[in-house]
């Protein structure tokens, strides 16, 4: 019974880093602003839903999901690399947060009080490391989204994806948290 608010809050955790992760919302932007987007199906705006490992278009009357390597690209320079994002150090960030947010929680099921209640450091440790980890790329992103929306004038919409990551860095904390009361009183 004393396992259950951690759990719970890894499981939420959980929840948040892998739907912040793998949806296509770290950045939202509507293409009415850009003068030379002009060769889609429709003479309406579509907006842009961009992922770390997709993306997705959509229009008033179609949608697409594009992986970015099937994006063709001029000249061998890829469409992100001419934005000057580099993806791969964001998808390590979130991802090494979701790994150890499941190992955290792994770990936290498997603990029992009797045989050693040093047993909680390393799940106190993990789920550090996954909010923290989980909250450097997601406040990176967003002062790199924040930036391009003023320095461009593009009109942005909310990045849902953030917001899921931020959530599930700030469980992990709590998590964290927890952990450490349930060490403190297992350690009397």
């Amino acid at each position: 019974m004393e396992k259950l608010f951690p759990v719970a809050f890894g499981v939420i955790a959980l929840l948040f880093l892998v739907a912040g992760a793998f949806s296509p919302g770290w950045m939202v932007m509507d293409s009415s602003s850009f003068t030379d987007m002009s060769d889609h199906d429709t003479s309406d705006a579509v907006t842009l839903h961009m992922g770390f490992f997709y993306l997705l278009i959509i229009g008033k009357d179609f949608s697409m999901s594009l992986g970015y390597g099937s994006i063709p690209d001029d000249g061998g320079i890829s469409y992100m690399d001419r934005l000057g994002w580099n993806l791969l150090e964001y998808q390590i960030e979130i991802i090494i947060g979701v790994v150890l947010c499941i190992l955290s929680l792994i770990l936290t099921l498997a603990y029992n009080r009797d045989r050693a209640p040093s047993m909680l450091l390393a799940p106190i440790i993990t789920s550090a490391i996954a909010g923290g980890a989980t909250g450097v790329a997601v406040w990176r992103w967003l002062t790199g989204v924040i930036v391009v929306a003023t320095q461009t004038n593009i009109n942005m919409e909310i990045p849902y994806s953030i917001i899921l990551s931020g959530l599930g860095g700030i469980f992990c904390f709590i998590l964290m948290i927890l952990l450490i009361v349930m060490y403190r009183q297992h350690t009397r």
